[in-house]
């Protein structure tokens, strides 16, 4: 048998006695509290001294929509500034090398990280994905500057392992 999300309707029989219909309306407290400490937790708050308020606006920012944040219309960007300041940081360590931008990208889209991130946004699956990270890179833009700063930033603080995690998380997105 197949059990319900919901609660069951409340009843009372007329031979009930005062004390069972107090019993089953503690029973019916004590279920929805439970409840509404999952519901809690499963909005991130710990189950001891839980903040209501915060509950029902969350609650509330899911299910009214004079709450509900706008979302940006047209399609989804593909390169946001995180990647493209990662390509930049990328292209930069390969410059330093010897090797030109072109190469730079070469080099880069035969790498797991960028493949799989430019077969996923870009729907290259390896014939164009020179072409796509040459598209991406511009030297002069904010995003470079802050990427080839990233870069540079872990090379003095010896920290190159912190690069290549931080490179990693353009899989996950």
């Amino acid at each position: 048998m197949v059990k319900k999300k919901g609660l069951d309707r409340l009843q009372f029989g007329l031979l009930e006695s005062a004390q069972q219909i107090d019993n089953k309306i503690k029973d019916r407290v004590d279920e929805e509290y439970q409840r509404m400490l999952s519901v809690a937790g499963s909005f991130g708050f710990a189950t001891t001294d839980i903040d209501w308020y915060q509950v029902a606006l969350k609650l509330a920012k899911e299910f009214v929509p004079e709450l509900k944040e706008n979302k940006p219309r047209g399609p989804k960007l593909k390169w946001g500034m995180f990647e493209k300041m990662m390509l930049a940081g990328e292209i930069y360590r390969l410059k330093i090398t010897g090797l030109t931008i072109e190469q730079a990208c070469e080099e880069l889209c035969k790498a797991d990280v960028w493949q799989d991130f430019l077969d996923q946004k870009e729907n290259t699956y390896g014939s164009d994905a020179k072409a796509a990270l040459l598209k991406q890179y511009s030297s002069n833009s904010r995003e470079s500057i802050i990427g080839m700063h990233a870069y540079l930033h872990h090379v003095q603080t010896d920290d190159l392992d912190g690069w290549q995690k931080v490179l990693n998380e353009i899989k996950k997105k």
